[in-house]
């Protein structure tokens, strides 16, 4: 790779001066360890929250519990060591002094101090000037124009139209969005956001919401649009997901209450108010909700109801504009939590409504699987959540039950200890549990007909020096599409990184995944088919290497390798090389340059390798590439005065092993495609 090479050619390279740690940096890093080395599910919601806090940074003398739970990467141990050390060493004179944490390793110091910073506090905070100073406003708007002409947009006589009016989209190929996001003081939250997505008509997508906060008996007041989790999820989280790499010191503190739908996802919020209240005096939060929104789902032929929601948020095409807003759904609950200093025990209650029965279609063997999937009008959901934390172990979990008859449980335990962490997860969800707004730790996206036992581990080898691991085990008890029975999975990971002033930083991961699928075929010369259940097998390695030759010049290499296995189809391999190289020039209106290039060449699509490519700000960018190709990606920040800047992209993937790209109305009658994207960034 050529940072090992040049780092090896130079001997004795020491950086005199290191780069400075920025947002685009974490992106990169945290992109790729969020997921555990799979990215092929972007998780913008969770990327967006770290943004804000990022832009407005924690100060460390004057935060609470709740704002280091913002963090993913905290485990609640370390929450509670930083509170500790804060209250012995108050004030901190900066995050330099993070370092006497023992439990705190060299990659989350360096995270932490990107979202954080120390300085005494402002007198002013609980004046009436501190209720709208210091304020912060920001406008973002961003533009995509693909340079390829997709079939979707191809020009056809009114004839063929008559007879096929699904055949293209409805409007033109670009995409736009603008967002505005505005702070006033400690208190006041306000955002707005709308979107276009290419082949849609017009802005469909409109968003807003106002937020109090820490305002006398308020906790959080939210109008508008919003989104919320309880517990571990299992009753309801709207909120941000992670991948199994992160559940070694997250999952313990997904429990984020009320907080402003801010971003351009389309699904999986509420609309309406919500409110959280503190009793101080007896340690209890009380928190309400109300929501009604319209939401996309697809109609039954004889309209007696609609065969499953669709959460994709398209309207592009005159059928997917049919299924727009056409089912109501309601939700009202809340939740009661008890906190003390060790112990703490919550309950959750939410009620669904949806104006139209939901009725998915399960007669046929090949969708059988769909039995326990949501039927009806009505749903509820109640949880209790509990925890108990003590210096270096917690306990945490959640059970619940749905109207459906179905029971769900998680439960953790977390020990950590001078760095090192053992978890160790048990979950099990009945086919029968339905949770329309529930999303937690498992493999499917809902908590449903799923059982698994999860063990990971990490240790700090040395201060730069960090060994992470884990094993988790899955059963399926009822089918799932493409499973015709009960199943079985497995997966595990293990990943070495090291930093060091000489030779940059370091990283290997190996991970394997395995589960059950149908296979069909037939013995000797009997015709007859029969189907059996076997294993689908992926084996994949990482190996990164990342290294600052100066303040103004980063390069990260990346290898990928991929085996698949199955006795359906053999062996297919896939692999991929890439640099990305990061050039910051110390002049303050020279631009700075992102370069990734990427060659890759699998077998097929079984085999093929995800990877995370420089992206405009709020967008999170990871495509799977099958087949021969190279894929470059150009991106350029550049500000333009001294509160308003400019992102430019440029990406385009070239296919050496066939004449066209993708399929149906996306499908591109060339061998590459290329796009262009502008965003404008206005803050105050």
């Amino acid at each position: 790779m050529i940072t090992l090479c040049l780092t090896i050619m130079s001997g004795t390279l020491k950086m005199q001066a290191q780069q400075k740690y920025e947002w685009p940096d974490f992106i990169t890093e945290f992109a790729e360890f969020q997921a555990g080395g799979d990215i092929g599910d972007p998780n913008n919601e969770l990327l967006e929250d770290l943004y804000e806090i990022y832009c407005d940074k924690l100060n460390l003398n004057n935060l609470d519990e709740t704002d280091l739970q913002r963090l993913p990467f905290l485990s609640d141990v370390q929450i509670r060591e930083i509170l500790v050390y804060i209250s012995k060493n108050y004030p901190l004179l900066s995050t330099g002094e993070l370092m006497a944490i023992e439990s705190l390793s060299y990659r989350e110091r360096k995270w932490l101090q990107l979202f954080c910073y120390a300085e005494k506090t402002d007198t002013t905070e609980n004046s009436l000037k501190g209720y709208i100073l210091p304020y912060r406003h920001e406008v973002v708007t961003r533009l995509s124009v693909p340079l390829q002409t997709k079939v979707g947009y191809a020009q056809y006589p009114q004839s063929v139209l008559e007879k096929n009016p699904n055949k293209v989209y409805q409007g033109n190929a670009l995409y736009h969005s603008l967002r505005y996001s505005g702070k006033l003081g400690k208190h006041i939250e306000v955002g707005f956001q709308t979107e276009k997505d290419a082949g849609e008509k017009m802005f469909d997508y409109i968003s807003g919401s106002l937020m109090f906060k820490r305002w006398k008996f308020i906790d959080r007041l939210v109008v508008g649009n919003y989104r919320m989790s309880f517990g571990h999820g299992l009753a309801v989280n709207s909120s941000s997901s992670f991948g199994k790499i992160m559940t070694l010191s997250s999952l313990g503190s997904i429990n984020k209450g009320l907080r402003r739908h801010s971003s351009m996802q389309e699904s999986d919020y509420f609309t309406g108010a919500a409110l959280s209240t503190s009793l101080p005096f007896l340690n209890i939060q009380i928190s309400g909700f109300f929501s009604h929104r319209d939401i996309d789902a697809t109609m039954i032929s004889d309209s007696s109801g609609v065969s499953s929601l669709k959460t994709d948020g398209l309207h592009r095409t005159l059928l997917e504009r049919s299924k727009r807003g056409i089912v109501g759904k309601t939700d009202f609950g809340g939740n009661i939590n008890y906190n003390s200093d060790r112990i703490s025990v919550a309950a959750t209650a939410i009620i669904t409504h949806l104006s139209t029965p939901l009725r998915p279609k399960f007669d046929t063997p090949s969708t059988a699987y769909r039995k326990y999937n949501a039927q009806g009008t009505d749903f509820g959901t109640y949880s209790i959540a509990y925890s108990y934390r003590a210096s270096s172990f917690s306990f945490s979990g959640e059970t619940a039950t749905s109207q459906s008859g179905g029971f769900a449980t998680l439960n953790m335990i977390q020990h950590d200890w001078h760095g090192n962490k053992i978890t160790a997860l048990f979950r099990h969800y009945s086919p029968k549990y339905v949770s329309l707004n529930g999303k937690t730790f498992g493999e499917n996206s809902r908590p449903q007909n799923e059982s698994g036992f999860y063990a990971g581990y990490a240790m700090n080898i040395s201060r730069r020096t960090r060994l992470e691991t884990y094993f988790d085990y899955m059963y399926f008890p009822w089918m799932k599409y493409q499973v015709s029975n009960k199943s079985h999975g497995l997966e595990g990971m293990v990943q070495l990184s090291h930093s060091t002033d000489r030779i940059g930083e370091f990283s290997l991961r190996y991970r394997v995944k395995s589960k059950q699928h149908d296979w069909k075929h037939s013995i000797g010369d009997n015709s007859e088919m029969i189907n059996t259940l076997i294993f689908n097998t992926v084996q994949s390695i990482r190996i990164q290497h990342n290294v600052t030759f100066s303040p103004t010049i980063n390069l990260r290499s990346n290898v990928y390798a991929q085996l698949v296995y199955s006795a359906k189809d053999g062996s297919r391999n896939g692999f991929a090389v890439s640099e990305y190289l990061v050039w910051k020039p110390i002049k303050k209106y020279i631009p700075n340059l992102c370069l990734n290039l990427m060659y890759f060449h699998t077998d097929d699509y079984a085999s093929r390798i995800y990877n995370y490519q420089p992206s405009p700000l709020y967008t999170f960018t990871s495509r799977s590439y099958y087949g021969e190709g190279l894929h470059t990606t150009l991106l350029l920040r550049q500000k333009l005065a001294e509160r308003l800047s400019v992102i430019f992209q440029f990406s385009s993937t070239r296919y050496f092993d066939r004449s066209t790209i993708g399929s149906g109305l996306e499908e591109i009658l060339h061998n590459h495609r290329e796009d262009v994207q502008l965003q404008l960034i206005w803050k105050l």
